[in-house]
C-alpha cells in the first residue's frame, strides 16, 4: 500500500515557481533560461523587467542586508535591486501581496533604519488595501508614513518604462 505524502505549509512555503522558456535579463547582461521566483507577482515583476530590458538582480544572495531586530540578528534577501544608471542610486524592490501580522511591516521598518544608505521600495498587488480588517489605514499610507515609498504595479511598469528611454529612476514620473 501506498503511503499518501503530507504537504505542510513549511513545505508550500519552500516551493518555488519556475518560469521556464522566457529570458530574463540579469545581472551582467547575461540571458537565463529560467529563473525561480516565490510567487507569481515575483513572476510578474521578472516578465516587467524583462519587457523594458532593464537588469536586475533577483534575489541576489550576495548582496543580503543586515539588520537587527531587538534582540535578535536578521538577514534580508532583497527580491529586486536595480540600479539607476545615472546617479548610481541602488533601488531595493520588495514585492508584497499583503501582510498578515505588524511583525512583518515592522521587519521592512528595522531593515531602512538599520541601512540609511539604501532606497528601500514596497511594490503592492494592491497598495490601498487596509493593514488590517476594518482599518482606515492603507498599506500604501502606512509604509508612505514611515518614510518608505510605495507602488503599485501599474507604476513600477510606468517608472520602469521611464527608465528604459532615460537611464533615470524618477518617482516624479509617477505623479
Amino acid at each position: 500500500m501506498a503511503k499518501a505524502l503530507k504537504t505542510t505549509l513549511a513545505d508550500k512555503l519552500k516551493t518555488k515557481r519556475v518560469i521556464k522558456k522566457k529570458k530574463v535579463v540579469s545581472k551582467g547582461s547575461q540571458y537565463q533560461s529560467e529563473i525561480k521566483t516565490r510567487s507569481g507577482f515575483e513572476t510578474k515583476v521578472v516578465d516587467l523587467f524583462n519587457k523594458h530590458k532593464v537588469e536586475f538582480d533577483y534575489e541576489n544572495k550576495e548582496r543580503r542586508l543586515d539588520y537587527t531586530v531587538p534582540a535578535k540578528n536578521c538577514r534580508y534577501l532583497p527580491d529586486f535591486i536595480v540600479r539607476c544608471k545615472t546617479t548610481g542610486q541602488e533601488y531595493f524592490i520588495e514585492t508584497k501581496g499583503r501582510f498578515v501580522e505588524l511583525s512583518e511591516r515592522m521587519k521592512y521598518l528595522y531593515i531602512q533604519e538599520q541601512n540609511p544608505n539604501i532606497k528601500l521600495i514596497m511594490c503592492f498587488m494592491n497598495p490601498n488595501l487596509p493593514i488590517n480588517k476594518g482599518s482606515k489605514t492603507t498599506y500604501k499610507a502606512w509604509f508612505e508614513s514611515k518614510g518608505i515609498t510605495s507602488i503599485d504595479f501599474k507604476q513600477l511598469d510606468k517608472l520602469l518604462n521611464h527608465y528604459n528611454k532615460t537611464g533615470i529612476i524618477d518617482f516624479k514620473t509617477l505623479l
